[in-house]
């Protein structure tokens, strides 16, 4: 299996920015090719390919290659509304997070994690993060707690294909993990596992990570595993959002 550095350095950039697609693929923008993404020339400081964002992509080509699925939802972070909160604590609760998101995305966080009850704005704020970095031409991925189990547990692809779905995830620059641990605070040991090999993968390549959950710290350590929070934790933030739920105002 071929992993993203290895394609990278395989790409060779012409004078123009060129679209980068499978063979055989029918083109659905007539830019890119419905790669979403434009390889430029030169490269960056690492010697990897430039590239930036294909702006002639319909926004569902944009948002499918940031992992969002069709007709979902996106907010940015300019929609972010702290004062629907009621309650003052809830309200610098959720200007704190919003706050730590802008830090994560301009890179001077590693990793953040974002705790509370349902409707509080977590998704919202996860969201908007990938969709803010997917314009600065950062290739982020997002993924959602149920997503990334039916993922793992989709025995009737190949191995092969799994594989590649974690390696996505594991090497993508910037990282949001919506709703770990929907499941309830008791995740599985072969869960455990699959966790623990995604983000000690992004661990060791030093990639920062965004995560929501509704579960308190000790309840995603027995769901993920010590070692998940561990890594997550280090240089790292956990910010708890209280609050009453905004999903029927919205």
């Amino acid at each position: 299996m071929e992993s993203l550095k290895g394609m990278f350095h395989r790409l060779k950039p012409d004078a123009q920015a060129v679209s980068q697609t499978p063979p055989d693929t029918k083109p659905e923008c007539h830019v890119c090719g419905g790669a979403t993404w434009l390889v430029l020339p030169g490269k960056d400081h690492e010697g990897f390919p430039r590239w930036r964002a294909c702006h002639g992509c319909s926004r569902w080509n944009f948002l499918r290659g940031l992992g969002f699925a069709e007709n979902e939802r996106i907010e940015d972070l300019g929609t972010f509304d702290v004062n629907r909160q009621p309650d003052r604590k809830a309200r610098e609760a959720a200007a704190l997070a919003s706050q730590k998101v802008r830090e994560w995305i301009a890179g001077d966080l590693a990793s953040l994690v974002l705790c509370g009850p349902i409707g509080v704005g977590k998704t919202h704020l996860a969201k908007a993060a990938v969709y803010e970095l997917g314009l600065k031409n950062v290739r982020p991925a997002y993924v959602s707690g149920p997503d990334f189990e039916r993922q793992v547990k989709n025995f009737d692809i190949s191995n092969d294909v799994r594989e590649r779905h974690m390696a996505h995830l594991i090497e993508a620059p910037r990282l949001a993990f919506d709703d770990i641990g929907f499941g309830g605070k008791d995740g599985s040991p072969w869960m455990r596992s699959q966790l623990e090999a995604l983000f000690d993968g992004r661990y060791r390549r030093d990639l920062g990570s965004l995560l929501t959950t509704n579960l308190l710290r000790d309840e995603l350590a027995s769901y993920a595993g010590v070692r998940v929070v561990d890594r997550i934790m280090q240089d790292g933030a956990w910010i708890t959002m209280p609050g009453e739920s905004q999903r029927e105002e919205s």
